[in-house]
């Protein structure tokens, strides 16, 4: 039988943890030696494991499994999904360096989020108190609890983009948020619609906040954030069926707008310039009666999104209306996305015109301290050099939108 290495003495800080390590990768000589399983962590020298807030990931340094994260999809393939391996699904051990970072995410939600800065006032009563309903839900639901940990820590890391500790806290919030979530839905009434509908808010700003993080140098779409819109647009339209009369106030006006949003796109099908234009072009290349009906409705809301913003509607109501965007458009349309259909990703190019020419009120639109672009500027660019080949014409729309945008920054 292997024998295991000895652990009776000083281990390497940043050698194997099982024994007095060489720091041969990837298995080092005292382990090959012994038959032993060798294992390297990546330990801080001014933190023990037991302070650090981080969760031990084996085999391989906590530097490159941040900078993969970044660069692929999360775990998250939909809004509620069944197949978390062990290793995504964490538990977090009670600790101090856990309530230290709880307390620092919660605080940031009620200071910088939930209540915002005086100018964040410009919404309606209702839409504000439903905000404010938040710390009181996470109370007795954790869906609500780990998704507003989860937005709060993303929200911090667009100024502290290399705290690892929060990095790992975001993530770890992430995943057992969603968790908790799907366990809700599973079990959908009277007494969780609230919490149920306020975490898909929450998961879906989320996703389109952490476009911002991610590499662009080969584009692959936000399909993450699109799909999960799709899982919120579910959860919206079950929700209705739970409301009671006991339901607050705001909650029922937040439950009745997006309602009414995803309503008025069953028949509201029209078309201006430019939209119009790039429809005629997309339907002369794609005949398919399916795809042609995907991209209209897409298009009719992009329509519907640049109306709102002609006429001057109140900033919260268009914020409303564009994370409503993945929850309006059709599953084919997102397929198309998904298998990087150059018209589909014009017409997702046109969408990100509209948040490119929204001022710095909200956040999540902004750009990072590792980039000052704005997310739906870098995402047109980004498309525009997938694309610029093939229809390089329909891009001028967008592309005039990003040059405004870039100004405004």
């Amino acid at each position: 039988m292997p024998r295991a290495a000895k652990v009776g003495h000083k281990k390497s800080r940043l050698g194997c943890q099982r024994c007095k390590c060489d720091e041969q990768k990837p298995i080092c000589g005292s382990c090959q030696r012994h038959g032993a399983e060798c294992v390297y962590l990546e330990v801080r020298a001014h933190l023990s494991p037991e302070d650090s807030f981080e969760t031990v990931q084996p085999r391989r340094r906590r530097s490159q499994a941040r900078s993969q994260s970044r660069q692929r999809s999360s775990p998250t393939a939909d809004m509620f999904p069944r197949d978390l391996t062990e290793r995504d699904d964490p538990e977090i051990p009670e600790s101090k360096a856990r309530r230290m970072m709880e307390l620092r995410l919660m605080q940031n939600n009620l200071l910088n989020m939930v209540h915002g800065p005086p100018s964040s006032a410009r919404g309606i009563d209702d839409w504000l108190q439903l905000w404010r309903t938040m710390p009181e839900l996470s109370l007795e639901h954790n869906n609500v609890l780990y998704a507003s940990f989860a937005l709060s820590a993303t929200h911090l890391l667009r100024s502290s983009p290399d705290d690892d500790e929060l990095y790992a806290a975001r993530q770890n919030y992430y995943v057992l948020a969603l968790r908790e979530q799907r366990k809700e839905c599973a079990h959908l009434d009277a007494k969780n619609t609230e919490a149920v509908c306020m975490t898909s808010l929450l998961i879906l700003r989320n996703s389109f906040a952490l476009m911002q993080e991610r590499s662009l140098d080969q584009y692959k779409p936000p399909i993450e954030w699109l799909k999960m819109g799709r899982g919120a647009a579910a959860v919206m339209w079950k929700a209705s069926a739970a409301v009671t009369p006991e339901i607050p106030t705001s909650f029922k006006f937040f439950l009745e707008s997006y309602q009414r949003v995803l309503a008025e796109q069953t028949v509201q099908q029209d078309l201006d310039r430019p939209f119009s234009h790039v429809f005629a072009g997309i339907v002369e290349q794609r005949p398919d009666m399916e795809d042609q009906q995907a991209y209209r409705k897409t298009m009719s809301y992009i329509n519907f999104l640049q109306k709102a913003v002609d006429n001057g509607e109140p900033i919260f109501i268009v914020s409303r209306m564009l994370q409503a965007f993945p929850m309006i458009v059709p599953s084919h349309f997102i397929d198309m996305v998904e298998e990087q259909d150059p018209y589909a990703l014009v017409v997702l190019a046109h969408y990100f015109g509209i948040p490119a020419q929204i001022d710095d009120e909200f956040w999540w639109l902004k750009g990072s301290a590792q980039s000052a672009e704005r997310t739906a500027v870098r995402e047109i660019n980004a498309i525009n050099a997938q694309v610029h080949e093939q229809c390089g014409s329909m891009m001028s729309w967008p592309l005039m939108r990003a040059e405004r945008g870039n100004r405004s920054s």
